[in-house]
């Protein structure tokens, strides 16, 4: 047996030979059994550390300069947002100048009067007129052009609601026919614009004397002239069915009276209204009456009454074609309203007027007309008699009316 002393050195021999070789070091000591080693120089794994390293100090710099940057942009963007707003509040831009495109605009065509000027006083909640923008938006109505088949069209339309008889041509656009079934009744209509009339001899008619089938039921009378344009293809898509009005009338030495219920009524009268423009309402020369109305009377039953009497008269604003037009201040449509520069219809006899409110709507006269024309619309109550009153002025002319309602 080698002494002790001798395997420790031959030990410390055999640690000095792993450095050349560690294979050669375990088969040259008898006394250690050593598992050969894989002895490599240089570690892969030291190297990898080293490159992971660079690439996190790189991504932690990348990172920094983003975060600065954005921190700039961000600054200057919050920076031009609080600039802008401060000069609009402040030194807000000039608003966009009247377009005009239509060129000067007609006189609105208002019915003619004369009537005693009234004397009014501001009464609104602020103590003072609103202010408007300095434009107001003017529509032209949209029109048809004449074509080849239109003839053709309005027979077969009329024809839904009995009229086929007696054609005659009263000028390039306008016929008339007769009712199929209803002695001296007639259809006026104009073959490009769709617009009509219809006649009759109703006072002398005895199913519309009687009114046993005349419907008690305003709904029922509503849907029947709806259904009614429906078959003759009249575009509804602006008519406000919810504002419909109805006024009860009786037949008296060949005229019509109005009475209170309809059950007294032996004709009704259905007037059909538009609905508002941008939230401004379309006024007509009348309270409660329209361009389009019929006059309604007792048929061969309840569920079939007939049109005794009818105006239609449509025109639909072109949302394509607007133009804004100077609008005049406020205090200018005021004055001129005291200076009876007005179209009244004053029917409650008023004398002194609270005006509580103004604000813009849009005219559609009886007659035809190119423009929906824009108006100042006064609204208040007369000292006497308590009645609702509004007066419309128009934006770009002096004359407006001033109508009860």
């Amino acid at each position: 047996m080698v002494p002790c002393k001798q395997i420790i050195k031959k030990r410390s021999s055999g640690i000095t030979d792993m450095r050349n070789s560690c294979r050669t070091w375990g088969n040259a000591n008898p006394y250690f059994f050593h598992t050969p080693l894989h002895c490599i120089a240089s570690f892969p794994y030291t190297q990898d550390m080293a490159r992971l390293s660079k690439i996190t100090r790189t991504i932690r710099r990348v990172s920094k300069v983003s975060l600065i940057l954005f921190s700039i942009y961000l600054v200057f963007f919050l920076g031009t947002k609080i600039a802008a707003f401060i000069k609009n509040k402040y030194y807000p831009p000039p608003p966009p100048g009247p377009e005009c495109k239509f060129g000067q605009l007609p006189q609105v065509d208002f019915p003619p009067q004369s009537i005693a000027r009234l004397t009014y006083k501001i009464n609104t909640i602020s103590g003072t007129l609103p202010f408007f923008p300095n434009t107001v938006v003017v529509y032209k109505f949209k029109t048809r052009d004449q074509k080849l088949r239109d003839l053709q069209i309005a027979r077969e339309r009329l024809r839904n609601i009995g009229f086929a008889k007696n054609e005659t041509k009263i000028s390039n656009t306008l016929y008339q026919w007769q009712h199929t079934k209803i002695p001296n009744m007639f259809i006026l209509y104009d073959i490009t614009s769709y617009n009509f009339e219809i006649h009759s001899d109703y006072t002398k008619d005895n199913e519309v004397l009687s009114g046993i089938n005349l419907p008690r039921d305003t709904s029922k009378l509503k849907l029947f002239i709806l259904g009614e344009l429906q078959k003759m293809g009249q575009d509804l898509s602006d008519i406000d069915d919810t504002k419909t009005s109805f006024t009860y009338l009786r037949i008296f030495r060949n005229s019509l009276v109005q009475v209170d219920t309809i059950n007294e009524a032996q004709v009704v009268r259905i007037d059909l209204f538009q609905k508002p423009i941008e939230n401004k309402t379309i006024y007509y020369p009348q309270p409660n009456r329209t361009n389009m109305y019929f006059l309604v009377g007792s048929g061969s039953s309840e569920k079939q009454p007939k049109i005794v009497e009818g105006y239609f008269t449509h025109l639909i604003a072109d949302r394509n074609a607007v133009s804004t037009y100077p609008l005049k201040p406020t205090f200018t449509a005021y004055e001129q309203l005291l200076k009876g520069e007005a179209y009244i219809i004053n029917e409650g006899g008023f004398t002194e007027i609270d005006i509580s409110d103004l604000t813009l709507g849009y005219y559609l006269g009886s007659n035809t007309q190119e423009y929906l024309m824009p108006i100042f619309v006064f609204e208040g109550r007369g000292f006497s008699i308590s009645k609702s009153i509004r007066a419309f002025k128009h934006g770009n002319h002096i004359r407006f009316p001033f109508i009860q309602v």
